[in-house]
């Protein structure tokens, strides 16, 4: 993913942009120094045990200060801090694995979110690590029973001491109390525009585990469109639509996706059981907030095939496609936003009428042939209070990693109502 601002941004006076070789020459022409968010490297680290620990501290000091990047092939004029050279390094996939392994090796907790981008030109390459600030600082480096905690004081790294170290985790704990605080306000927020006559709808929120970067230009209505169409593409590879039980639920927003309406500092995209002065969601919603957090709604019912529509009942196969749609919305939203660290989630069940039942259905199996024909599934229980659950989602993970997520999510889900089967996700 490109990087669009920085400290050589800043002080090159540069407009948000995507970082080229042309930048890094820039840099060097002008001498841009090193600040507590950008550091020079003019090699990339070696083998020996002290360059690999060095590596890990400058990821880890970076990761506890607040984020930055680390470009490795540009030499600093020594007693200035100032780029100096442009030497370049190998900027292969293979020198990419090996300093993500050593840092994944050296440091604890895992960085989670560091980018790495080779710009190349004038024959040479230079590697950015775009890390960002972490909300899992925090991050310790060492090895076995020896461990430090480092942090960026201007150009140099310096080590924590242990009211600093208690400090950090005081953070990381109110952050983490925060987002829980702000994703049960959410689900709130959201209950409140839809339509809950005899329905329960399974509500899924999320955000960013730390802030955007700075100057992140907010969705056009033209852009939401093409967005979901780009969910719609990724929900499918994920999980192809010619599988049993598939159905992309964020299909069904149809013309409401062409006519997104705005709310406060978001885009609100749904079909309208009503047009009122208090218009509610009839079947689905999606919201898109500035800040990278996210809103997907939808109604349980209706979605078994060729099936009538029935009252707080919820069709196993559906929470599957819930769950698959969710991660690609999540993964798709937070990498145009340009986000990094993970999404924290929470999901939800919502009823109007908190003492009704909700009961699971699945197509009847028997001899190996599923029918259209749907039934309690053996040992599945009705559901009155489910429990609201949380986690992350790794927006710069893989297919496997998103498919991972999912099926937690719609395991997390199908085990209140007492079913363990997937049909759309077969257990890894």
């Amino acid at each position: 993913m490109p990087i669009r601002w920085s400290s050589i941004h800043q002080q090159l006076g540069e407009p948000p942009c995507d970082l080229s070789y042309e930048i890094i020459q820039a840099a060097r022409d002008q001498g841009v120094v090193e600040t507590d968010s950008l550091d020079w490297k003019r090699t990339l680290p070696g083998k020996e045990p002290g360059e690999l620990d060095k590596f890990a501290t400058d990821v880890a000091a970076m990761a506890n200060t607040g984020g930055g990047i680390i470009v490795y092939g540009v030499a600093e004029e020594h007693g200035t801090s100032r780029a100096k050279e442009i030497v370049g390094v190998d900027a292969s996939d293979a020198a990419q694995r090996r300093l993500r392994q050593i840092a994944n090796n050296r440091i604890d907790p895992i960085v989670a979110g560091v980018e790495m981008v080779p710009l190349t030109g004038d024959g040479k390459s230079v590697l950015v690590l775009s890390v960002p600030r972490s909300p899992d600082a925090p991050h310790m480096i060492g090895q076995r029973e020896c461990f430090r905690v480092p942090y960026r004081d201007g150009s140099k790294n310096e080590w924590m001491r242990e009211r600093n170290i208690e400090h950090a985790y005081r953070q990381r704990f109110d952050r983490q109390h925060d987002q829980t605080e702000r994703l049960s306000a959410m689900t709130k927020d959201i209950a409140d525009h839809l339509e809950g006559s005899g329905k329960a709808w399974l509500i899924g929120v999320a955000r960013p585990s730390t802030p955007l970067p700075p100057l992140v230009k907010p969705l056009a209505r033209g852009q939401v469109r093409e967005l979901l169409e780009a969910v719609l593409r990724y929900a499918n590879q994920l999980v192809p639509q010619d599988r049993f039980g598939r159905e992309l639920l964020i299909r069904s927003l149809a013309d409401a996706a062409l006519n997104p309406r705005t709310g406060l500092r978001r885009w609100i995209i749904s079909p309208l059981a009503d047009y009122g002065p208090e218009p509610r969601a009839a079947y689905l919603l999606v919201e898109l907030h500035r800040d990278g957090s996210l809103a997907y709604a939808v109604d349980s019912g209706g979605w078994a095939p060729d099936q009538p529509e029935t009252p707080c009942q919820i069709y196993a196969p559906f929470v599957e496609n819930f769950a698959v749609d969710l991660v690609a919305l999540l993964s798709v939203y937070g990498r145009q936003m340009g986000g990094q660290a993970p999404m924290d989630f929470r999901i939800d069940l919502w009823k109007a009428d908190p003492s009704a039942l909700v009961t699971p259905v699945d197509n009847l199996r028997a001899s190996g042939i599923v029918s259209s024909h749907l039934e309690r599934p053996a040992g599945a229980r009705d559901v009155r209070r489910f429990h609201p659950f949380y986690g992350e989602i790794p927006i710069e993970g893989d297919s496997s990693d998103l498919l991972d997520a999912a099926r937690t999510i719609a395991s997390d889900i199908l085990h209140q109502f007492g079913i363990s089967r997937h049909a759309v996700l077969p257990l890894a």
